[in-house]
């Protein structure tokens, strides 16, 4: 997952097809915290990220991903990373990183659904997706989605890596960037599959990170879509761990155009 070092801030990888004939923005999120990461050191994990997206990104191709340090302090560093393509900014990414403190805590209670192991497996793969980009993760539906949109659309599924990350908290990190962006835009679209073709594309993407956690365990992704219009979904969610800790919140809104719409 991780960019290769080039030079000061410089890092080089290559975009990854993600569907339609362009890349896959999360992975291209993910290198970008990467990159960040190893300017920043081990000793401070992220504590958030804020992304946007600015131009597709040509799979297949390499992408330069450039760090600027915006912060260092005592307890922060805030690093900016501009993913370039072909002479142009495609993805910008802004970063902090947080030494541990202590103090008073509180969340939100977790809900209670079926464990993974007695989970099916969620092989849905989005029309017009590169199944690659999801081969890495064990996805398991942990409750029946909601699809009406009289509501809300919603979904909650169990989520591992397939392979061992190890104890790089910064490539942990960076896994859920990668299924967060997966996952959040299918979402939205739940009540509309197989209502005809559209065109759908990541506008900009936060995940705050709240404790440690390991993506070579099991954890909840809990999602719901409050608004669709104007052809702009916004879309929420929280992961939990098997024993109800909050690790991290997402937060998204995609462009999902559909057939007569004009911009």
């Amino acid at each position: 997952m991780a960019p290769t070092f080039v030079t000061g801030g410089r890092y080089d990888g290559i975009a990854i097809l993600g569907g339609d004939g362009v890349a896959f923005g999360g992975h291209c999120a993910a290198q970008s915290l990467c990159a960040a990461a190893a300017q920043a050191g081990r000793d401070r994990l992220p504590n958030s990220i804020h992304s946007t997206f600015l131009s597709a990104v040509v799979p297949d191709e390499p992408v330069s991903y450039e760090v600027t340090w915006l912060k260092q302090g005592r307890a922060f560093s805030v690093l900016r990373v501009d993913a370039r393509q072909r002479q142009r900014v495609c993805l910008t990414s802004v970063i902090s990183f947080h030494v541990d403190e202590h103090g008073p805590s509180h969340q939100i209670i977790a809900p209670e659904v079926a464990l993974p192991e007695l989970c099916r497996s969620l092989d849905f793969i989005p029309p017009g997706t590169n199944p690659e980009v999801r081969s890495c993760f064990d996805i398991r539906e942990a409750a029946p989605a909601q699809a009406d949109p009289a509501g809300h659309p919603a979904q909650t599924c169990w989520l591992r890596c397939r392979q061992p990350l190890g104890d790089d908290g910064h490539a942990h990190a960076g896994a859920l960037v990668w299924f967060s962006d997966l996952s959040m835009p299918w979402t939205a679209d739940l009540p509309y599959l197989g209502t005809g073709p559209r065109i759908g594309a990541s506008l900009d993407h936060s995940l705050w990170f709240h404790r440690r956690f390991s993506v070579d365990d099991w954890l909840m992704f809990v999602q719901e879509s409050p608004i669709y219009v104007g052809a702009r979904a916004f879309t929420r969610g929280m992961f939990f761990t098997q024993d109800g800790k909050l690790v991290a919140t997402a937060a998204q809104e995609t462009l999902v155009r559909r057939p007569g719409a004009t911009p």
